[in-house]
């Protein structure tokens, strides 16, 4: 045998296979991949509709697995030592669904799986009304407990009172924007607070096609005019997981989340929330 020949032959074979895997992988990445192209055209549809996009987009839309979540129900007597002082006369009382815990200061309402609390006089009323001052009163309040510590910041909103800080939590570099803290502070402290509290149990299912972000938009765009709305700006586009249905929650339930683009507006601390599976709006 021509060893010599042969291994020039197993060269040009293992080249050719290079050639062709290089190949696949471009055409799978540019599937999946908004080009300048596409951007520059997305951008030009929406200016003429009288919205302004003053942030990149998600160029990068492979397919995702859905997450799979579970109802993680905190201990009454917890919430109680993290939102009320110990010299508190605090009462507990239970409506159909709801457990109330009141003080003449405060309200703290678990209903499901969402916490919400009430401060009527403020805690941790900042020095001045900035955004430094204000972070720094929330930081405070969450280092009182550990039960904040998995929700990492995302959002800061100024309001006409204040400021609205929103955390979220992560998993495998994606935000669960299911699961969520936010406090709003005013010139009196922390007046509010929105806690909703899952353990996220894993990806679930098979991979599935999302849609690209440039066509999350155009739904954006669509949504938009059906409300006559005119002369908005898109300050920021996101991919993470969310629920996508509706109705009660069971307790003992593992729930399911699905990939969705947040779009957030200038002026609203509410996004437009988009199923990234089916690139309908979330309502």
């Amino acid at each position: 045998m021509d060893w010599k020949k042969a291994k020039k032959i197993m060269i040009s074979i293992l080249v050719i296979l290079n050639i062709g895997l290089l190949y696949l992988n471009f055409k799978t990445v540019s599937k999946y991949h908004v080009n300048p192209q596409r951007e520059k055209e997305i951008s030009e549809i929406l200016s003429k509709n009288g919205i302004g996009l003053y942030t990149e987009l998600i160029s990068s839309s492979p397919p995702m697995r859905s997450l799979s979540v579970k109802s993680n129900k905190t201990d009454t007597s917890e919430l109680k030592t993290i939102f009320f002082n110990e010299n508190e006369n605090v009462k507990i009382s239970v409506l159909f669904d709801k457990t109330i815990l009141s003080s003449d200061t405060k309200l703290l309402t678990i209903e499901g799986d969402l916490t919400s609390f009430v401060s009527f006089e403020g805690i941790y009323p900042p020095s001045v009304m900035s955004y430094a001052e204000a972070k720094k009163s929330v930081d405070n309040f969450k280092n009182k407990s550990t039960f904040f510590d998995k929700y990492k910041i995302e959002n800061v909103t100024k309001t006409d009172t204040g400021y609205i800080f929103q955390y979220f939590e992560e998993f495998d570099k994606h935000k669960v924007f299911g699961s969520y803290a936010k406090f709003h502070v005013t010139e009196k402290g922390i007046e509010q607070i929105e806690i909703t509290n899952y353990n996220i149990e894993g990806y679930t299912g098979d991979k599935n096609n999302i849609f690209a972000c440039d066509e999350a938009l155009l739904t954006f765009l669509k949504e938009v005019k059906d409300n006559s709305k005119s002369g908005i700006f898109i300050e920021k586009i996101e991919l993470g997981y969310d629920f996508t249905g509706s109705g009660t929650i069971s307790k003992d339930s593992i729930l399911k989340l699905e990939p969705c683009y947040y779009i957030y507006v200038s002026n609203s601390d509410t996004p437009y929330i988009i199923n990234a599976y089916t690139n309908k709006m979330i309502k």
